[in-house]
Protein backbone atom coordinates (compact mmCIF):
# COMPACT_ATOMS: atom_id res chain seq x y z
CA UNK A 1 0.00 0.00 0.00
CA UNK A 2 1.32 3.20 -1.08
CA UNK A 3 2.29 6.14 2.00
CA UNK A 4 -0.63 8.99 1.53
CA UNK A 5 0.71 12.38 0.79
CA UNK A 6 -0.07 14.75 4.31
CA UNK A 7 -0.03 18.52 3.57
CA UNK A 8 2.10 20.63 5.77
CA UNK A 9 -1.27 21.87 7.07
CA UNK A 10 -2.24 18.84 7.86
CA UNK A 11 0.95 18.32 9.73
CA UNK A 12 0.41 22.13 11.20
CA UNK A 13 -2.74 21.25 12.27
CA UNK A 14 -1.19 17.87 14.27
CA UNK A 15 1.25 20.15 16.25
CA UNK A 16 -1.18 23.30 16.81
CA UNK A 17 -3.52 20.89 18.25
CA UNK A 18 -0.79 18.76 20.59
CA UNK A 19 0.73 21.85 21.75
CA UNK A 20 -2.55 23.50 22.78
CA UNK A 21 -2.72 20.35 25.21
CA UNK A 22 -4.22 17.42 23.44
CA UNK A 23 -3.07 13.99 23.72
CA UNK A 24 -1.02 12.77 21.16
CA UNK A 25 -3.80 10.29 19.74
CA UNK A 26 -6.63 13.19 19.88
CA UNK A 27 -4.30 15.36 18.09
CA UNK A 28 -3.92 12.60 15.17
CA UNK A 29 -7.56 11.78 15.13
CA UNK A 30 -8.07 15.38 15.10
CA UNK A 31 -6.33 16.27 12.14
CA UNK A 32 -7.01 13.11 10.28
CA UNK A 33 -4.04 11.51 10.49
CA UNK A 34 -3.02 8.10 12.33
CA UNK A 35 -1.38 7.87 16.12
CA UNK A 36 1.56 6.63 14.57
CA UNK A 37 2.28 8.81 11.65
CA UNK A 38 1.54 11.34 14.58
CA UNK A 39 4.10 9.94 17.03
CA UNK A 40 6.49 9.73 14.09
CA UNK A 41 6.24 13.33 13.69
CA UNK A 42 6.31 14.12 17.33
CA UNK A 43 9.76 12.38 17.40
CA UNK A 44 10.97 13.80 13.78
CA UNK A 45 10.35 17.50 15.67
CA UNK A 46 12.87 16.51 18.39
CA UNK A 47 12.56 20.40 19.75
CA UNK A 48 10.84 19.66 22.82
CA UNK A 49 11.03 16.21 24.77
CA UNK A 50 8.67 16.83 27.88
CA UNK A 51 6.55 14.00 29.30
CA UNK A 52 3.68 13.29 26.98
CA UNK A 53 0.73 11.78 29.26
CA UNK A 54 -0.66 8.90 28.23
CA UNK A 55 -4.74 7.64 28.12
CA UNK A 56 -7.77 9.42 26.94
CA UNK A 57 -6.90 13.40 28.89
CA UNK A 58 -3.21 12.88 28.06
CA UNK A 59 -0.92 15.79 26.29
CA UNK A 60 1.85 17.99 27.11
CA UNK A 61 2.73 18.33 31.03
CA UNK A 62 2.53 21.99 32.17
CA UNK A 63 0.71 24.89 30.81
CA UNK A 64 0.16 25.92 27.18
CA UNK A 65 2.06 29.18 26.67
CA UNK A 66 0.30 32.71 25.52
CA UNK A 67 -0.30 32.99 22.10
CA UNK A 68 0.76 36.79 22.83
CA UNK A 69 3.91 36.76 25.28
CA UNK A 70 3.54 38.93 28.49
CA UNK A 71 -0.31 38.73 27.84
CA UNK A 72 -2.14 39.52 31.93
CA UNK A 73 1.15 41.81 32.75
CA UNK A 74 1.52 45.25 32.28
CA UNK A 75 2.48 46.88 29.15
CA UNK A 76 5.39 49.12 28.89
CA UNK A 77 3.25 51.85 27.37
CA UNK A 78 1.38 51.51 30.59
CA UNK A 79 4.37 50.88 32.63
CA UNK A 80 6.17 54.58 31.08
CA UNK A 81 9.39 52.79 30.48
CA UNK A 82 10.30 51.66 27.12
CA UNK A 83 11.14 47.65 26.74
CA UNK A 84 14.38 46.62 24.74
CA UNK A 85 13.31 43.32 23.50
CA UNK A 86 9.77 41.46 23.35
CA UNK A 87 9.82 38.07 22.78
CA UNK A 88 8.18 36.47 19.41
CA UNK A 89 4.66 35.46 19.73
CA UNK A 90 3.12 32.58 18.32
CA UNK A 91 1.89 34.26 15.02
CA UNK A 92 5.84 35.96 14.52
CA UNK A 93 6.61 32.07 14.34
CA UNK A 94 4.08 31.74 11.98
CA UNK A 95 5.07 33.89 9.90
CA UNK A 96 8.61 32.33 9.89
CA UNK A 97 7.49 29.43 9.24
CA UNK A 98 5.60 30.49 6.49
CA UNK A 99 8.61 32.77 4.98
CA UNK A 100 10.57 29.53 5.75
CA UNK A 101 8.02 27.53 3.23
CA UNK A 102 8.47 30.12 0.50
CA UNK A 103 12.13 30.35 0.66
CA UNK A 104 12.34 33.95 1.83
CA UNK A 105 15.69 34.74 3.09
CA UNK A 106 15.40 36.21 6.73
CA UNK A 107 16.02 39.80 6.34
CA UNK A 108 12.98 39.45 4.48
CA UNK A 109 11.13 36.86 6.86
CA UNK A 110 12.40 40.07 9.66
CA UNK A 111 11.22 42.75 7.81
CA UNK A 112 7.53 41.40 7.78
CA UNK A 113 7.59 40.42 11.90
CA UNK A 114 9.01 43.92 12.37
CA UNK A 115 12.45 42.31 13.64
CA UNK A 116 16.43 42.17 13.03
CA UNK A 117 17.46 39.05 10.59
CA UNK A 118 19.76 37.80 13.23
CA UNK A 119 16.69 37.75 15.82
CA UNK A 120 15.21 35.17 12.86
CA UNK A 121 18.49 33.55 12.17
CA UNK A 122 18.58 33.15 16.30
CA UNK A 123 14.80 31.64 15.93
CA UNK A 124 15.10 29.10 13.26
CA UNK A 125 18.62 27.73 14.62
CA UNK A 126 16.95 26.92 17.79
CA UNK A 127 14.03 25.39 17.16
CA UNK A 128 14.53 24.13 13.36
CA UNK A 129 14.30 20.02 14.21
CA UNK A 130 16.92 17.26 13.12
CA UNK A 131 15.32 16.73 10.12
CA UNK A 132 15.82 20.62 9.22
CA UNK A 133 12.35 21.50 9.41
CA UNK A 134 10.49 24.56 11.54
CA UNK A 135 7.11 24.08 13.23
CA UNK A 136 5.58 27.19 14.79
CA UNK A 137 3.71 25.49 17.13
CA UNK A 138 6.28 23.45 18.28
CA UNK A 139 9.30 26.67 18.25
CA UNK A 140 6.60 28.40 20.44
CA UNK A 141 6.12 25.65 23.12
CA UNK A 142 10.07 24.78 23.04
CA UNK A 143 10.70 28.69 23.85
CA UNK A 144 7.82 28.60 26.66
CA UNK A 145 9.74 25.44 27.91
CA UNK A 146 12.87 27.42 27.69
CA UNK A 147 11.88 30.29 30.02
CA UNK A 148 9.12 28.65 32.21
CA UNK A 149 11.89 28.23 35.03
CA UNK A 150 12.86 30.45 37.37
CA UNK A 151 16.37 31.87 37.03
CA UNK A 152 17.15 30.27 40.63
CA UNK A 153 16.29 27.07 40.01
CA UNK A 154 18.94 24.45 38.30
CA UNK A 155 16.71 21.54 36.17
CA UNK A 156 15.04 19.30 38.74
CA UNK A 157 16.32 20.71 41.64
CA UNK A 158 16.02 23.22 44.55
CA UNK A 159 16.41 27.07 44.36
CA UNK A 160 19.94 28.13 45.28
CA UNK A 161 18.71 29.68 48.36
CA UNK A 162 17.35 26.64 50.06
CA UNK A 163 20.14 24.57 49.01
CA UNK A 164 22.76 26.73 50.33
CA UNK A 165 20.65 27.10 53.77
CA UNK A 166 20.67 23.37 53.90
CA UNK A 167 24.49 22.62 53.25
CA UNK A 168 24.15 21.14 49.78
CA UNK A 169 27.10 22.16 47.51
CA UNK A 170 25.77 22.88 43.60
Amino acid sequence: MAKRYVSYEEREEFFELLCSGLSLDAAATGSGVSGTAGRGWWRASGLVSPTIQMGRHGGLTGTAPARLPGSGEQSSEQSGEQRQRRPLSSEDRAVIAAGLRRELSYAQIGALVGRNKAVICREVARNRGPDGSYWAPVAHRAAHERRRRPQGVPPGGQPRAVQARRGVDG
